[in-house]
């Protein structure tokens, strides 16, 4: 799209974006057009607006903000995302975008761990989120601590949704210790790889 890199157009939207009679359908074609926007840096009255859609706003504003969030990178906004990640009463989905956008940048927590983790493995919860959940724990940059706790029971209660992404955090990882771990995980696994679940 041309027309992003021109900085008044990027202050109509941005004004655009906060106004306060905006609606969640303009809103949402608002942040699509953001994302399809190529531009070397992301304006920073954009990065202003994504963050006040998550201080307040519809579940659906808030997911897409955070998507578009994530697949920029875009720093600044850590402790709003930490804020949602963190709220027991938030609705999972954001929980999981928030963690998923988190780990686009850094490290992920203990918590969000296994917050993550008890989510893909309770099969009572959505599919789609379910696989959502341990995608995002399949991107994240686990500490080999952490790599061990995987081991140690979620791998042996994965079913095969999850289970493959589960396995993809154990890669390029070189320590013995979690290298063994993983193996005796796997081992007492009733689900085989490449088998549907009964």
């Amino acid at each position: 799209l041309s027309f992003c890199s021109d900085a008044g157009v990027q202050r109509i939207i941005a004004d655009v974006l906060g106004g306060a009679n905006t609606g969640t359908e303009r809103k949402l074609f608002l942040l699509d057009t953001m994302d399809r926007c190529s531009l070397n840096q992301f304006p920073q009255s954009w990065t202003q607006q994504l963050g006040k859609l998550l201080d307040r706003n519809s579940p659906e504003v808030q997911l897409r903000a955070m998507n578009l969030i994530r697949s920029r990178q875009l720093a600044g906004l850590d402790d709003r995302l930490q804020r949602i990640s963190q709220t027991a009463g938030a609705p999972a989905p954001l929980r999981i975008a928030a963690l998923a956008a988190l780990n686009a940048r850094g490290p992920l927590s203990d918590a969000g761990l296994q917050f993550l983790l008890d989510f893909s493995l309770n099969t009572k919860n959505d599919a789609g989120l379910r696989l959502s959940a341990s995608q995002a724990v399949s991107r994240a940059k686990l500490k080999p601590e952490q790599l061990l706790k995987v081991s140690q029971g979620p791998l042996s209660q994965a079913d095969s949704l999850v289970l493959p992404n589960l396995l993809s955090a154990f890669e390029g990882q070189s320590s013995q210790e979690v290298g063994q771990a993983m193996v005796q995980g796997l081992l007492k696994s009733k689900t085989r790889l490449g088998e549907a679940d009964a």
